[in-house]
């Protein structure tokens, strides 16, 4: 008997909306857990070994980090870029997002993305509730640094997770160099 659901969860369906899909949890029981860096490391390089097969094969439609445009990655991708420091526009200053469903980083440590900017990242959680941060909700010792909310996909509150989320990268990349450097406030529209 075919255990799968026709319907998908409310949770699975707030992914597709966020991430443009979702992946079938059942497959995920032979997710081989990796070190929380490299379970990150791993999620960058087949992104992009993924990238060059796709490009290669001549596809135009591909996901790229530094261009997200599923679902509504673009668009928190945005809200975070807005808030950072103006860079030069090389590979390692573009700001990335790389969805992690189904990697290690979501199966054993409950990420479902991360930013990755200036060799710096911040992983979040979608959740459709906030959780606390306890040890009884933790995967591991390493959590998301955000619980992302529809609640904070909406109006002003993209605003305020793009700052958040902008403040803990270049928080993040000031402490690896020991600089100080402001970031951009919120541009209220």
């Amino acid at each position: 008997m075919d255990k799968r659901v026709l319907a998908l969860s409310s949770g699975r369906a707030f992914e597709k909306e966020v991430f443009g899909f979702t992946v079938d949890w059942f497959s995920s029981s032979s997710v081989e857990r990796l070190g929380f860096e490299e379970a990150i490391q791993r999620v960058i390089q087949d992104n992009w070994v993924r990238v060059a097969e796709i490009t290669a094969l001549g596809a135009s439609r591909i996901y790229d980090p530094t261009k997200p445009r599923r679902g509504k990655t673009g668009h928190i991708w945005k809200a975070v870029k807005k808030h950072l420091p103006e860079e030069v526009d090389d590979r390692e200053s573009l700001l990335s997002l790389y969805v992690t469903l189904g990697t290690s980083l979501d199966i054993h440590y409950g990420i479902d993305a991360f930013f990755w900017w200036e060799g710096v990242h911040v992983a979040w959680d979608l959740s459709l509730r906030q959780k606390k941060k306890d040890a009884e909700n933790r995967k591991d010792s390493l959590t998301a640094d955000f619980v992302v909310t529809p609640s904070d996909l909406r109006g002003y509150g993209l605003d305020r997770l793009g700052l958040k989320m902008a403040s803990r990268l270049v928080g993040r990349r000031n402490d690896v160099l020991g600089v100080t450097q402001k970031i951009n406030k919120i541009r209220w529209v």
